[in-house]
């Protein structure tokens, strides 16, 4: 994780981030072990986040933070709902409705 971050700055300048594991398993991939999760990466000071769960039956979380910018503050959501291949997906909505 620490080498992701390091390699996210080099490429995209920021003063902050917030970051969520998925709540499932790490999975292995060729080169090592990939942590699946959202992040939220800000040039302004994140002031805190908080991680929300949106399933009993899938791992997938969304990651909500509040980012100082000047005099205002603003709530920034990121979420990778579960693929529905373009169908309607029960589970989706669901997800959808726990960030309503």
């Amino acid at each position: 994780m620490e080498q992701k971050l390091k390699d996210l700055k080099q490429r995209f300048p920021y003063k902050s981030f917030a970051w969520s594991p998925d709540t499932g398993d790490i999975y292995e991939y060729k080169d090592g072990v990939v942590d699946w999760g959202n992040a939220i990466l800000a040039k302004y000071k994140i002031l805190g986040n908080k991680v929300h769960k949106l399933s009993n039956t899938d791992p997938r979380t969304a990651l909500k933070a509040q980012i100082q910018v000047g005099d205002q503050l603003l709530n920034i959501v990121t979420t990778h709902l579960i693929h529905s291949h373009q169908q309607e997906s029960q589970l989706q909505q669901s997800q959808v409705k726990k960030l309503l």
